[in-house]
């Protein structure tokens, strides 16, 4: 276990989205669709409304987005096309955390590994796709990921 890496300090969690942008939803809904340019880092608040991310029409960059959801009594939906790689980590006390998976393959298994445990793999084609990783967190609530 000694040969595992570090795992990053709450510090280094809170700097990560120190500039991330904030989406909020409190007793009512927010939506982000159509063409629109996603930050790296994004904070998602659900508190008894719902957030829809839409990501089929976004301008995505390659290499990994982050996304951290809180949902209180919400729910957070993510829609994004099958050319894009997914990687969703958290849970929710009394609620739940799914992919509604498409056709397309997610490789972010192998990119996990990478991060985690420090395999290193050739770049091939996978690495050209954009990683969207969501992180969850909450209670009574839902983050439900849809592959179109």
């Amino acid at each position: 276990m000694n040969d595992l890496p570090a795992k990053p300090s709450s510090g280094a969690l809170a700097e990560r989205y120190e500039h991330a942008e904030t989406v909020y939803s409190v007793l009512g809904s927010t939506a982000r669709r159509g063409p629109w340019k996603p930050p790296e880092a994004m904070r998602t608040v659900s508190l008894l409304g719902s957030i829809v991310l839409d990501y089929r029409d976004a301008d995505l960059p390659l290499g990994v987005t982050e996304v951290d959801c809180a949902v209180f009594l919400g729910s957070v939906e993510i829609i994004v096309p099958s050319d894009i790689d997914v990687e969703l980590t958290g849970s929710v006390l009394l609620g739940s955390v799914e992919t509604k998976s498409g056709n397309g393959p997610h490789n972010w298994l192998r990119r996990a590994r990478e991060r985690l445990v420090g395999e290193e793999h050739e770049p091939d084609e996978d690495y050209e796709r954009p990683l969207l990783s969501v992180d969850c967190s909450g209670v009574m609530g839902s983050v439900e990921v849809k592959l179109r």
